[in-house]
């Protein structure tokens, strides 16, 4: 078995959700079971939620995947190794770090995007802009600036409005700890032997929406898989744009595309995303 309290799954054939269940326990203190409603952190299968929301205004012809970061986030400097692209935070080669020390667990709230960019604002690039690959959530924090700048509207409003609903996702949120959201799992880090568990210490994800700050079910993932694949989202050249491996700067290729991992298994491309929180 899994070494997990408790999870959450569900099974797509064609249009449909044909199978869904829950195993284990969404909270072991109050030996809540999980369900298939359960609600847990998406981490950073978030990030190709984000990464749709940028294509939608690219197919609008809103965006350019070539504009400089600056040009939606004014208040990011330019950096001295080179040009941050939109396609480069996407793909992961902005050379924007990634998580230092604490980070990956820090309780504080940051009320607005600009706080949160505080974080690496000012910190120099790990490379210039598409010579290596480093994935970085911080990277897609900018990418919640491109989608208000352009749509004028709060992230969490454009993903309802843009992505959620078309989908029928009706159990995704941004994870804002403080409301009451049904069915929502808790969270468990490994005690001192294999099967004991602790309660994880608090965090708060407002540092990183974009790239680790979502909540769903299991089945709403597979909605937004089914909304994908029957062009609900996006046309299918674009999503053929995602799907396809970049590039670095010097022609090597990457198992990374525009906010999807790949892969190849035999003559099959997988096309996936995991996520850690």
């Amino acid at each position: 078995g899994v070494n997990v309290p408790g999870l959450s799954a569900a099974v797509v054939q064609g249009d449909q959700i044909v199978w869904a269940e829950g195993f284990g326990a969404a909270d072991v203190e109050q030996a809540a079971p999980a369900r298939p409603e359960s609600v847990f952190r998406l981490a950073s299968i978030s990030k190709p939620i984000t990464a749709v929301a940028v294509m939608q205004l690219v197919e609008r012809g809103l965006v350019s995947l070539d504009d400089p970061i600056q040009k939606y986030v004014p208040s990011f400097p330019r950096k001295i190794q080179g040009e941050v692209r939109i396609h480069h935070l996407l793909a992961h080669t902005s050379g924007i770090r990634h998580y230092r020390g604490n980070e990956f667990g820090l309780a504080a709230p940051f009320p607005t995007l600009e706080s949160a960019l505080g974080v690496f604002r000012n910190d120099p690039l790990e490379f210039a802009p598409g010579e290596r690959y480093l994935y970085s959530t911080f990277g897609y924090s900018l990418l919640q600036g491109v989608v208000e700048n352009v749509s004028g509207r709060s992230f969490e409003e454009y993903l309802r409005s843009a992505i959620f609903g078309p989908a029928g996702m009706t159990s995704t949120w941004l994870e804002h700890p403080q409301e009451i959201v049904r069915f929502r799992a808790r969270q468990y880090v490994h005690g001192a032997t294999p099967l004991s568990w602790l309660n994880a210490p608090y965090v708060d994800l407002s540092v990183k929406w974009a790239g680790g700050g979502l909540i769903a079910t299991a089945s709403d993932i597979a909605r937004f898989d089914i909304a994908l694949n029957y062009g609900k989202l996006l046309r299918p050249e674009t999503l053929e744009r995602m799907y396809t491996a970049g590039r670095l700067n010097n022609g090597a290729r990457m198992g990374y595309g525009l906010g999807w991992m790949l892969s190849q298994q035999g003559s099959r491309q997988l096309v996936a995303h995991s996520g850690g929180a």
